[in-house]
């Protein structure tokens, strides 16, 4: 049989570059953004904290959009080298590098410790994280396309399960647990902000898969819709949190995106399905693989944009058993955390504070002919 051919790198179509960003965004935040706001606002008011969040992503996302957009057609390594010197460019994208296959790490890890708590109880966490590694490795060791070709398949997966979960939490929801409105002091809220704004870092990403699209166009819409439907997904899970499970427990159990899926249950045909946090788990395996697939890949990019001569299986191969030793350098789920909390201020450093110089520079140089 004749293998599918998936084109050139270079034939990315606006429309799977659209369905990337909420892949990438979409993972371990959407099962722990309702604790984290929650017992950091402690009030229903915490919606206002991840749009708030949600919005400065999108602005900076839209940064990142625009400084690739300034040179279509050039890798990041090329642009950037005019614009600060090559061993500069060279130094950032080897750190972004690093950064990304660190939260491919955290992904795993992540991944794994909820699949023995939640699904698999009795198979080490070691074995699960090998076998995903696996999986990630096969999955990015073929053409770029095809990675953009899953994300066309999962992401409408991914949101039509998670709007089930929503849909039927609906009849559980009590509006007294959602009372009262505005009670929380703005200190609270941007400080909810900080804290949900960490699960959309990473849309530096970007800077290299836009060189690879074939025609690049309508910047904002990219950025607003990229990022606006895991906010929007992201507030309405918040919501339904509280208003099911309450205040008290959404701020004190880790993962209540779970818990939600697990108080419902469906009726077919006058049989009753339970257990559909099972479902929900699967899918949401589907959103960490798509994260992890932009992670390694981007990782991949990055150093062979710096190291043109080594192959891309063959950075895999060495990456991958730094990838796994990494996923368990955390010794439990409060290091796991702080290694969260780490990669997520290095994000702000590399998909904000960078792109944001670079695109100032840019366009001061605007002039002059790189």
């Amino acid at each position: 049989m004749k293998p599918l051919d998936y084109g050139e790198d270079r034939d990315i179509s606006y429309r799977e570059m659209l369905y990337s960003v909420p892949s990438w965004v979409i993972a371990v935040g959407l099962l722990t953004i309702p604790y984290t706001v929650a017992s950091t606002v402690h009030s229903s008011d915490g919606w206002m904290s991840i749009v708030i969040g949600g919005l400065g992503a999108t602005a900076f996302c839209l940064i990142n959009i625009l400084l690739g957009y300034r040179f279509p057609g050039r890798s990041f390594l090329e642009y950037a080298s005019a614009l600060i010197s090559r061993p500069a460019a060279s130094l950032i994208c080897m750190a972004m590098a690093v950064n990304f296959v660190l939260w491919v790490s955290y992904e795993t890890r992540a991944m794994a410790e909820i699949a023995t708590m939640y699904l698999f109880f009795r198979t080490p966490s070691e074995i699960i994280a090998l076998v995903f590694i696996l999986v990630v490795i096969y999955a990015v060791a073929g053409q770029r396309e095809g990675i953009f070709r899953l994300h066309l398949m999962f992401m409408p997966i991914i949101i039509t399960i998670a709007l089930i979960v929503i849909a039927m939490s609906i009849r559980s929801i009590r509006v007294d647990q959602l009372l009262p409105f505005w009670t929380s002091s703005w200190k609270e809220i941007l400080e909810g902000a900080k804290v949900s704004s960490f699960s959309f870092v990473g849309f530096e990403f970007l800077l290299f898969y836009i060189p690879l699209m074939k025609k690049p166009k309508k910047p904002v819409r990219l950025a607003v819709i990229g990022m606006g439907i895991p906010v929007t997904l992201y507030v309405i899970f918040f919501f339904a949190t509280i208003g099911v499970l309450g205040l008290e427990v959404t701020s004190s159990v880790p993962f209540p995106s779970i818990e939600l899926a697990k108080y419902n249950e469906i009726q077919v045909l006058g049989m009753i399905f339970e257990r559909f946090e099972s479902v929900f788990f699967v899918v949401w395996v589907m959103a960490i693989f798509g994260t992890a697939m932009i992670g390694f890949d981007v990782a991949v990019l990055g150093l062979q944009s710096v190291f043109p001569r080594v192959r891309k299986r063959h950075w895999l191969y060495m990456l991958a058993p730094f990838v796994y030793i990494g996923a368990f350098v955390p010794k439990g789920q409060n290091e796991l955390n702080s290694l969260g909390v780490i990669l997520s201020y290095a994000g702000v450093v590399t998909g904000c504070v960078i792109p944001s110089t670079l695109l100032v520079v840019a366009i001061l140089r605007k002039k002059r002919k790189l």
